[in-house]
């Protein structure tokens, strides 16, 4: 379907409100890192006595993401307004029973530890191949910050915001270009915006069950449920059984019935993570990664990357 304002076939409205999407992902990201680049200078200039304490890397992340880039990604979102020419189909009112809950978190823990894997291979051949060793930034904030702060941090702050950017805001923002896309989309954006290789590939996968959680169940509830969940269980639960006596054999037998549970669960329930409702596409899902906004975003996440293994 075109517009009638269009160039060579291109749907004008179309590229600039998806470019819209992107500028406001590259605003938000570049807020962020700015703000705590700031923040982190005029600690060490000044010599804070904040500095050294346990919680100043999530210090460091609430007020760059939470009180920065938040509030940029909003208001820009907020000006870009769905036209009005879309009109969303009546969909068949969906619910999401709590009882699914515990199958789609083992699918979600399983899932993602097998793609964790896959950032650590990927992660030691960058280090094998530069000679820079890169490091994990959640045992890595683990280790700085202690139990407490990466509670509050990863069980609470994180999951109640970064739901309501990606499953929420961007979500619903971008399924005007089809479920699929919408899902992909949000996913490799949240998947970025996490600026390493370690987090990259099980954020991803993890990405997809939450936001197809989220039209499943047309509420983020579950979805800030099944992120604390998560978060929880690789950041507190899990070092915590590691450093009790046999904690390492526990651990290891726990990931595994994980993994071998969410390899089942997702063979079973595969509709989940693969099946959607494209019949509502009302612009070509392809305007979507491809425009300038975009662009910037992916290019700022990049540099991200290339920071962390230097």
């Amino acid at each position: 379907m075109l517009w009638p304002f269009s160039v060579n076939g291109v749907n004008m409205e179309e590229r600039k409100y998806s470019s819209k999407i992107g500028c406001a992902l590259f605003a938000m990201a570049a807020a962020t890192y700015i703000a705590q680049l700031c923040l982190a200078a005029y600690v060490y200039v000044f010599k804070s006595p904040i500095a050294s304490s346990r919680w100043f890397s999530a210090i460091l992340v609430i007020v760059g993401f939470y009180f920065c880039g938040l509030p940029v990604f909003w208001a820009m979102m907020k000006k870009t307004c769905l036209p009005e020419a879309y009109i969303e189909k009546s969909r068949e009112e969906k619910s999401l029973s709590w009882r699914k809950f515990p199958e789609i978190y083992v699918m979600c823990m399983g899932l993602g530890y097998i793609f964790s894997i896959l950032g650590v291979l990927i992660s030691s051949a960058v280090t094998a191949i530069t000679g820079n060793v890169t490091q994990n930034p959640v045992s890595q904030m683990a280790d700085i910050s202690g139990f407490l702060p990466m509670v509050v941090l990863s069980g609470v702050l994180a999951p109640l915001v970064e739901e309501i950017i990606f499953r929420k805001i961007l979500l619903k923002k971008t399924l005007i270009f089809g479920e699929r896309a919408a899902v992909i989309f949000t996913s490799a954006a949240f998947a970025l915006v996490h600026m390493n290789l370690y987090q990259f590939f099980y954020a991803f996968v993890i990405g997809v069950i939450l936001g197809r959680t989220a039209i499943l169940s047309g509420d983020i509830k579950y979805c800030i449920a099944l992120h604390s969940a998560v978060n929880l269980t690789g950041s507190a639960l899990m070092p915590f059984i590691s450093g009790l006596p046999a904690g390492g054999t526990v651990s290891l037998i726990l990931m595994l019935f994980l993994i071998l549970g969410g390899v089942r669960l997702s063979r079973k329930h595969g509709e989940l993570l693969l099946s959607s409702d494209d019949s509502d596409c009302f612009w070509h899902p392809s305007r979507l990664y491809f425009n300038l906004g975009v662009g910037a975003y992916v290019l700022l996440c990049i540099a991200g990357f290339i920071y962390s293994v230097i």
